[in-house]
C-alpha cells in the first residue's frame, strides 16, 4: 500500500520529554509544552470560532509541572493531526513510547461577550474579573475564594449542554485535550494539518 504524505501549511506543536525535577516555566509563547519524560499529563487545545488567532499558540507550557495542564491555542477549524517520536536512535533495550488518550474537556457557545472577559480566546479563571484590574474577584458560590468551582458556575451560567452532536458544529469554543502517557520519549514532534487545505501526494 502507497503511502500518503501531507503536503500543505501546517502548525508544529513540539513536545518535550523532561526530568522529574524539570524547572518548568508557564509563561505563553513559542511552539513548545513539556512534559514528564516517565509518567502522566495532560495538553489541553483550545479553538474558539470569534478569536482573530491564526498560528498555533502556546498559553502554558507546563503538562503537569505546575499543577494543571499545558494549553495550546489552534485557529478553528478541522485538523488531521499527525505525530512521531523524534531524537537519538534508541539504545538496546530502551522502550520509547507515547499513548495519547483524546478527551473533551469544555465546550461553550460564546455568542454572548460577557464570557471571554479579558479577550485572551480562552475562558478561564481570568474571566472571572470584574473591575478590570487583572485579578479574578467574582465568588460566585460564596466561600470566600475564587477558584474552579466558580468558572463551573460561571460556565453553567451561560454555556448550554448537548447529549449527542458534532462538537464543532454547536460550540464556538471547544477545549479538548490529551491524557499524556510518556515512557521515555524525549521529543514528541506533532502536526496539524487543515483539511481544508491539505492535499496528499
Amino acid at each position: 500500500m502507497e503511502q500518503r504524505i501531507p503536503e500543505w501549511e501546517h502548525f508544529n506543536l513540539n513536545i518535550h520529554g523532561k526530568k522529574d525535577d524539570y524547572n518548568c516555566d508557564p509563561a505563553a509563547g513559542g511552539g513548545s509544552v513539556f512534559v514528564p519524560e516517565h509518567g502522566d499529563s495532560q495538553i489541553d487545545i483550545v479553538q474558539n470560532k470569534r478569536s482573530s488567532v491564526t498560528e498555533l499558540t502556546v498559553h502554558d507550557k507546563c503538562g503537569s509541572f505546575d499543577g494543571d495542564p499545558a494549553l495550546v491555542q489552534l485557529p478553528a477549524g478541522e485538523y488531521q493531526v499527525y505525530a512521531r517520536i523524534l531524537g537519538k536512535p534508541q539504545k538496546e533495550g530502551e522502550s520509547r513510547e507515547v499513548v495519547l488518550y483524546p478527551k473533551l474537556v469544555e465546550a461553550c457557545d460564546d455568542t454572548l461577550s460577557v464570557l471571554d472577559t479579558n479577550g485572551n480566546g480562552v475562558i478561564d479563571r481570568g474571566d472571572l474579573d470584574t473591575d478590570g484590574d487583572d485579578i479574578p474577584d467574582q465568588d460566585l458560590d460564596g466561600n470566600g475564594v475564587v477558584d474552579d468551582a466558580d468558572l463551573t458556575l460561571y460556565l453553567g451560567t451561560y454555556c448550554t449542554s448537548f447529549d449527542s452532536a458534532w462538537i464543532y458544529d454547536i460550540a464556538d469554543l471547544v477545549v479538548y485535550g490529551w491524557d499524556y502517557m510518556n515512557n521515555g520519549a524525549k521529543l514528541v514532534q506533532t502536526r496539524f494539518y487543515p483539511v481544508n487545505s491539505t492535499t496528499f501526494k
